[in-house]
């Protein structure tokens, strides 16, 4: 199942995230460039929701919201999503879930 991650609130102190920035994960990793720093927080959770789980504490199931490690960061969501709500399923060339596809 695909999952969608987007950025809900706060700053990006690296100044990688904007608010509103959506990631799609169909594979191993999302394409687009999410930082590793995130990424390693969340992908725990994301493969959760790919996989059909649910987190216990989240108010819905099949999504929760993560804080970036940094303490100043960003807030992410991250939600399951049917397949036909993904805009594209197509990886960014060059990107590692691209690569998982060849």
């Amino acid at each position: 199942m695909p999952v969608r991650i987007t950025v809900t609130g706060g700053v990006c102190q690296g100044g990688a995230h904007p608010v509103g920035q959506e990631f799609i994960v169909e594979g191993g990793t999302p394409a687009g460039g999410m930082c590793a720093d995130a990424w390693n927080v969340i992908a725990p959770y994301v493969m959760t929701l790919r996989h059909g789980g649910n987190l216990p504490w989240a108010e819905r199931e099949g999504m929760v919201e993560i804080h970036c490690p940094d303490p100043k960061g960003i807030t992410i969501l991250i939600e399951r999503v049917d397949r036909g709500q993904v805009a594209t399923g197509r990886a960014a060339p060059g990107s590692l879930e691209e690569c998982d596809r060849r």
